[in-house]
Formats: C-alpha cells, sequence, structure tokens
C-alpha cells in the first residue's frame, strides 16, 4: 500500500513511502491510509472500493496522492 505495485498484496514490514512530503500524521484504516504533511495537505492512498478515499470515485490507488480538495 502505498508503493506503487499493484502486484503485491501484503508487506509486513516498515517500508518507506517516497514521493511524499514529510509527514506529521498518519491515520490507517482497513487497507487504506491518509497522511497529513507538513504543508497540511492531505494524501490519500490503498483500498477504496467504498470510496473512503473521498475521491468521488471507487478506484483502488497504488501510490500516494495529494487530495485535489482537503
Amino acid at each position: 500500500m502505498g508503493i506503487n505495485n499493484k502486484d503485491i498484496e501484503t508487506i509486513n514490514i516498515p517500508t518507506l513511502v517516497s514521493n511524499i512530503p514529510e509527514v506529521q500524521i498518519i491515520e490507517c484504516g482497513h487497507s487504506h491510509s491518509m497522511c497529513i504533511d507538513i504543508n497540511n495537505y492531505l494524501w490519500v492512498f490503498g483500498a477504496n472500493q467504498y470510496g473512503q478515499l473521498g475521491l468521488g470515485d471507487t478506484n483502488e490507488r497504488y501510490k500516494p496522492i495529494q487530495h485535489p480538495i482537503l
């Protein structure tokens, strides 16, 4: 999740998520994560089958994307 590789289903060790500014807050749900960077931008990634990333669709995100509204 967040490493931009849809072929990897799970990783059981801490793994650096690149291409995201320094993070101050991380929140995790079931198969998705949300981060707030030091500039207060929201980044979302992971499963999105119920629209839990708040992007107006149900597409999975394999790498962090900056939320376009929040």
